[in-house]
């Protein structure tokens, strides 16, 4: 979707591909008024997955949209970084000091009686510390370049009076990055330890469901965020599958994951975990049995992860009709307000002078509120006189003889027709 977003923008051919109306609400709202007034506003046409068919409203729509939620923006920015510092980066650095001062202290004390020998392992140690701490703390710091990357492009396109849209799809493009860490950091781990494993890592942390518990820890926080970004549906769908994609299927499969929860391996877990072989899962009866449910038990972390993907979808989905709703209203309302003070100024243009016309218009474009700071003369002043001195004017006061009487007796149309000729009548004889 990054690709759509940015080739929409960039790539006229693509925008006309997609181009599959023409809405204007000017013109809608016209065509459903009726002779009485009534009639319904045909709503703007919709793909179900990537919004209005007019893209240019849907350009329009993204821009608002980005602009009245700069302060979300901003907020999934530090939030994210919040949680990369403190929960990632802080993680992996607490548990490599922990790690390397154990592995230092043991390894010397071993060699301490061969002074040879204790200064080759300092050297080996001080390599191995190096290239632990690169590879533990690479991944968190390149999150954090990232987030940072994007939060200073989205403050650049803000300031410069860019495109809001762009912010958008500068963070959908954050995301995926992310992504590609997230997958990236799981292929390093060890996801096939066998259950009497004492090496470190996620399994030493999260136990036997190992780096499927660590995944729902450690990586599913930063997608939370997608509940409250205003991301398109189709951008959210397209980033929260994805991820589901990369953190429970590709990685998995290619480092071979899964094997932590097959029948084979939960029966020699439960056999290292009860030397002494009693209980029910032992008893050939029930054993199946309990293997099963073990699975079942283990496998709630991925189910979480799984489920609450579904509702960052569903929440979107939902969060996006209600916004295009909105933006659809907002824009009608936009339009009649506009006809109304059409409207009105043609009626005062009717009834008075231009020039009253035009000051009765200023004025209620201005407000007739006063301020308490504004001073006598400034409320003297909105007291204006309309007088205009004219040249060659002539007054005639006239009394109809029998008018009342005859307006009684006709039609509405007779007397307006009546009174018609004979104010041509008298403007005629004025231009003589």
């Amino acid at each position: 979707m990054v690709l759509l977003g940015a080739g929409v923008c960039w790539c006229p051919r693509l925008k006309r591909w997609l181009h599959g109306e023409d809405y204007a609400f000017e013109k809608k709202k016209a065509a459903s008024t009726k002779a009485d007034g009534s009639g319904e506003l045909v709503p703007p046409q919709q793909y179900w997955l990537i919004g209005f068919k007019d893209r240019e409203l849907e350009g329009e729509y993204l821009d608002e949209l980005a602009a009245v939620s700069k302060s979300r923006v901003f907020c999934a920015y530090f939030l994210a970084l919040l949680f990369v510092i403190v929960v990632q980066l802080g993680h992996n650095l607490s548990y490599l000091i922990s790690v390397t001062q154990a592995s230092v202290q043991g390894l010397l004390e071993v060699a301490e009686d061969d002074p040879a020998l204790e200064d080759a392992l300092e050297d080996f140690i001080e390599d191995l510390t190096h290239g632990i701490y690169l590879g533990s703390l690479l991944y968190p710091l390149l999150s954090i370049f990232f987030w940072t990357c994007g939060l200073v492009g989205t403050i650049f396109i803000y300031r410069r009076n860019c495109r809001p849209q762009w912010v958008l799809v500068l963070l959908e493009a954050v995301f995926l990055v992310e992504m590609v860490i997230m997958g990236c950091e799981l292929n390093d781990q060890d996801m096939t330890l066998p259950p009497d494993s004492d090496a470190g890592g996620w399994q030493q942390n999260f136990g036997v469901a190992s780096w499927v518990a660590g995944e729902a820890f450690y990586n599913l926080p930063l997608f939370l965020l997608l509940f409250f970004v205003p991301l398109p549906f189709a951008q959210t769908c397209f980033i929260t599958l994805v991820g589901m994609l990369v953190m429970l299927v590709i990685v998995p499969l290619v480092g071979d994951g899964w094997v932590i929860f097959s029948y084979e391996r939960i029966k020699e877990n439960l056999s290292v975990n009860n030397a002494d072989r009693e209980g029910p899962c032992f008893d050939p009866e029930y054993q199946d049995l309990c293997i099963r449910m073990t699975q079942w038990n283990r496998s709630f972390p991925a189910s979480t992860i799984l489920f609450i993907g579904i509702m960052i979808i569903i929440a979107s989905f939902s969060t996006s009709v209600s916004f295009r709703r909105l933006y659809t209203t907002k824009r009608l309302v936009r339009v009649l307000t506009m006809q109304q003070k059409k409207d009105r100024e043609d009626l005062l243009l009717s009834i008075f002078p231009k020039s009253v016309a035009k000051h009765m218009l200023e004025k209620q474009t201005s407000g007739t509120l006063l301020d308490s700071k504004r001073s006598l003369r400034d409320i003297d002043a909105q007291n204006y006189t309309a007088a205009r001195m004219h040249q060659n004017v002539t007054i005639l006061f006239t009394d109809i003889v029998g008018f009342t009487a005859m307006s009684q007796s006709c039609s509405p149309y007779e007397v307006m027709q009546f009174l018609h000729v004979l104010f041509s009548e008298f403007d005629r004889l004025v231009d003589l």
